[in-house]
């Protein structure tokens, strides 16, 4: 939910309403269902997504690569195709109540992106013009290993299959009382705070009085704007040496589907270093600390462990 031409990953493909017909005064939209040979049962993983807006689907498809393909896109949903088939086919589409709401029929968007997932491509080559509010279409057969995953608002809890549910503790509380009598007073509640900090030891080498440079600190958005500001703090200071935070450009390199910032690969982007220097002539052990706060409150913490030779 990838950059300007298609992704080696995937294939950025949607609906369309490039076809109308007009009958007594009323315009009357059409669109294309999938060739016969593309309109069958899709036997892959597939993971469906409803959102909640045209702008939400934009954020997760490729917007360029889209109006590229055909400029008339209705903007009702979108499919990633990935080449690694453990990840399968994930469709983007507007909720049955939002599609319900302008006239069409749910059944006919999900069967032509459905015929994307099997390959179809995304010039509609052989499409079959349907109404869009043609409700003898019926609904597809879907895999019994769909997952459909609600990509808005209010945050839920998912199950192993996809099933939402409360995120509220699931977990069977114990009667206090009695747990008291029988195991003595309660115990010091965890540190609340411990859940929003994540953090790493790194282990790393470093020659004698030369500049390292540990770790590059950068954030981006899904749609490839920067996420920033990052606040990084020398926590814990080295005994036997400097560290500095330089601010400089970096290319972005890392993201893999289905991560949707993998579009965001070859960017730059504006990054903290990470940068080490002992003290010339010195040889041995070196820890130091770093606290990094982000844009949404979290925090990371690094704890680098030296060895200078």
């Amino acid at each position: 939910m990838f950059t300007k031409a298609v992704v080696a990953a995937c294939f950025v493909l949607a609906t369309t309403n490039a076809f109308a017909a007009q009958g007594k005064g009323k315009i009357h939209w059409m669109t294309t269902l999938p060739p016969a040979q593309y309109d069958v049962p899709y036997t892959g993983e597939l993971t469906i997504w409803t959102v909640q807006s045209r702008n939400d689907i934009l954020q997760y498809c490729s917007k360029e690569k889209i109006l590229e393909v055909q400029a008339s896109w209705s903007g009702n949903a979108c499919t990633h195709v990935y080449q690694n088939k453990k990840w399968g086919c994930h469709i983007y589409m507007l909720s049955d109540k939002a599609v319900k709401a302008e006239g069409r029929n749910p059944a006919i968007i999900l069967r032509h992106e459905l015929g994307h997932c099997n390959g179809w491509g995304g010039d509609h080559a052989g499409g079959r013009k349907v109404f869009v509010d043609d409700y003898s279409v019926k609904a597809p057969e879907l895999p019994k290993t769909t997952k459909t995953i609600r990509a808005y608002p209010p945050l839920v809890c998912l199950t192993p299959d996809g099933t939402e549910e409360s995120c509220a503790d699931r977990s069977v509380k114990p009667n206090v009382g009695a747990l008291a009598q029988a195991e003595g007073p309660p115990t010091k509640p965890a540190d609340p705070w411990a859940k929003s900090v994540t953090k790493r030891e790194g282990y790393r080498f470093s020659p004698s009085g030369k500049l390292m440079t540990f770790d590059v600190l950068y954030g981006v958005k899904i749609d490839c704007t920067p996420y920033m500001p990052i606040d990084v703090q020398l926590s814990t200071p080295p005994n036997h040496g400097m560290v500095e935070f330089p601010v400089e450009a970096y290319v972005i390199t890392g993201w893999t589907d289905p991560n949707p910032r993998v579009k965001c690969n070859g960017n730059k982007a504006e990054a903290i270093y990470i940068n080490y220097t002992s003290n010339d002539g010195y040889k041995g052990p070196e820890t130091f600390t770093v606290f990094a706060i982000w844009p949404n409150g979290t925090a990371s913490e690094w704890k680098y462990t030296i060895d200078v030779r």
